[in-house]
């Protein structure tokens, strides 16, 4: 019995995969080497970019996503890793209990792919910082300035006019900012959160909290990503 369950489940993962796999851009055959799926990116990215864990184990956690099953993969700093969510453009894993990355995948104005990474380190107690890094289908790094800029200060508050609290004020109490990125599944969008809260005086954060934006939205247009208006 226990051999036949386990002819059963690997089975069951093998055809799981090929149903998550197949239908995606990029992973069959005749598609376009301009276009690539999400889940394709993220077994594809080189391991200097993911260097916690190797190609295989990429391939092993999306094959148990497939079959309904969270599998929590031993990585290389001997944690565990584990997939938060799988769709045609967009992947996200738990690399560890203060680190995790975002694969989205974007289309550009002449119908190619390109592929964004969004690696963030934080936690509920440790302000959140994340890294974005563009690449090809191919896995080719391009400057990231060409998509995104890191966003000026200015946007992050609301000051009305008149008030007694300048920007400049504000700025001064940020001694190096930090932003939180998010991708949204649903659309090709990132969301910048400002997160200084839990490294600069309490009384200057007090003050700031007043005027600060719950997160600034940047669209994507096909060429590179701008601030959504207000």
């Amino acid at each position: 019995m226990q051999v036949s369950f386990s002819r059963g489940l690997g089975a069951l993962l093998t055809m799981a995969a090929a149903l998550l796999l197949l239908p995606f851009p990029a992973m069959g055959a005749g598609a376009s080497a301009d276009t690539i799926s999400a889940p394709r990116a993220f077994v594809e990215l080189p391991e200097t970019v993911l260097e916690l864990l190797p190609r295989s184990t990429r391939l092993d956690m999306l094959d148990y996503f497939a079959a309904d099953s969270v599998w929590r993969a031993p990585n290389a700093m001997e944690g565990e890793s584990h997939l938060d969510g799988v769709t045609p453009s967009m992947v996200s894993v738990t690399l560890t209990p203060v680190s995790a990355l975002q694969i989205k995948t974007l289309r550009r104005k002449d119908g190619s792919d390109l592929v964004m990474t969004i690696y963030t380190v934080g936690s509920d107690t440790q302000a959140r910082d994340s890294e974005i890094r563009f690449f090809t289908p191919s896995m080719q790094e391009l400057p990231r300035d060409r998509f995104f800029k890191v966003p000026e200060l200015q946007r992050f508050f609301d000051i009305p006019r008149g008030s007694a609290t300048s920007l400049k004020e504000l700025e001064g109490m940020i001694p190096f900012p930090t932003f939180d990125c998010r991708a949204d599944p649903s659309s090709p969008d990132v969301t910048v959160r400002l997160t200084v809260g839990d490294y600069i005086n309490m009384d200057d954060y007090n003050i700031m909290k007043l005027f600060l934006r719950p997160g600034v939205v940047y669209s994507w247009d096909g060429s590179r990503f701008r601030p959504a208006k207000k």
